[in-house]
């Protein structure tokens, strides 16, 4: 029997926001069907073919991984080709994996960190606080990123 995923389902799975599962289906990325109601639902093996074909490893392994919230203090020193940006921000949350990051930004560095996120692949973190569970720096592939409101949530995994 076929498993039927909601958009929360596959945001979850994916470890991305709903709006992000919606914004690939309205692209055509990836398919859906709506319920009577009116709901979009997935099949999860079209999922999995839409990580496979875009280079994401996923499997249900590694959603089962536990996450840890921690807010430690982190700055991310980010090289354009034009200067060096330093931001600062904080660690959400971490896994063996990978890991998240909010950095507040500004007007003036907001579409230097972006496009920098855009054309590179890999991002390195220094906490400025030493802890027994995390080893700094933290140097990951860049998964995912979304602005909103002057901060900037990026979600990394590990190489």
């Amino acid at each position: 029997m076929r498993e039927i995923l909601s958009v929360r389902d596959v945001a979850t799975l994916c470890a991305v926001a709903p709006s992000t599962v919606q914004y690939w289906e309205k692209s055509g990325f990836i398919k859906s069907f709506k319920t009577l109601g009116g709901h979009r639902r997935f099949e999860k093996e079209t999922v999995m073919a839409f990580l496979s074909n875009r280079g994401r490893k996923m499997g249900d392994d590694r959603r089962n991984e536990p996450r840890y919230s921690v807010s430690f203090p982190a700055v991310a020193s980010i090289e354009t080709p034009t200067e060096s940006i330093i931001s600062r921000g904080r660690l959400c949350d971490i896994s063996s994996n990978g890991c998240s990051l909010e950095l507040i930004t500004n007007q003036n560095t907001e579409r230097d960190i972006t496009s920098y996120l855009t054309g590179n692949q890999t991002l390195k973190i220094e906490t400025e606080t030493e802890s027994a569970i995390i080893k700094s720096p933290l140097k990951g592939s860049i998964r995912n990123f979304s602005l909103k409101e002057g901060l900037l949530r990026i979600g990394l995994s590990f190489n």
